[in-house]
């Protein structure tokens, strides 16, 4: 970009704001759910959204985002959070089962960086997560990039750098 000189301001705004547009067929294919519980017993975290799918052999070398997640997650309160799960568009409301906030409050622990929060009255639910005793991992692995034309055809662009974080 550039040619190899920093990046102008409008530059860096295209770019983000270009990786955005890639997501939103992503968001607008999902169905919003919004979960409550009637005791203040969801937790969040200095890294609250959770991107979450069932563990697979593939966690061991490779992440995932937000195409792969089968559920994306956002404490909104300490009694509701926000759930997008693949779907018909649109929105619905349901009390989650005790189970269910443990379930999620541990991953959302699992992907935090260093800070988990609870309601001040609500000890409980801090006591039931396990944290590690360091926070995700950064990994790193290379593959052939794919570039997908306008009229559909693909061709090679060289190797690319995939980030992802260990999810335990």
């Amino acid at each position: 970009m550039n040619g190899g000189n920093d990046p102008t301001h409008d530059e860096a705004v295209t770019v983000t704001l270009n990786s955005v547009r890639v997501c939103i067929p992503q968001y607008r294919a999902r169905h919003w759910r919004l979960e409550t519980s009637r005791k203040p017993i969801f937790l969040t975290s200095d890294a609250p959204l959770v991107l979450w799918r069932p563990e697979t052999p593939e966690d061991a070398y490779q992440g995932f985002g937000l195409e792969g997640a089968h559920e994306i997650r956002f404490p909104v309160s300490p009694t509701a959070q926000l759930v997008l799960v693949p779907g018909r568009p649109g929105a619905s409301a349901e009390e989650a089962k005790l189970s269910r906030v443990i379930s999620c409050n541990q991953d959302l622990a699992d992907s935090c960086e260093q800070v988990v929060i609870g309601h001040p009255d609500r000890h409980a639910a801090l006591d039931r997560v396990q944290l590690s005793k360091r926070g995700p991992t950064l990994r790193f692995n290379t593959a052939p990039g794919i570039r997908k034309n306008p009229d559909g055809t693909e061709e090679p662009m060289g190797d690319i750098l995939h980030m992802y974080t260990t999810r335990r």
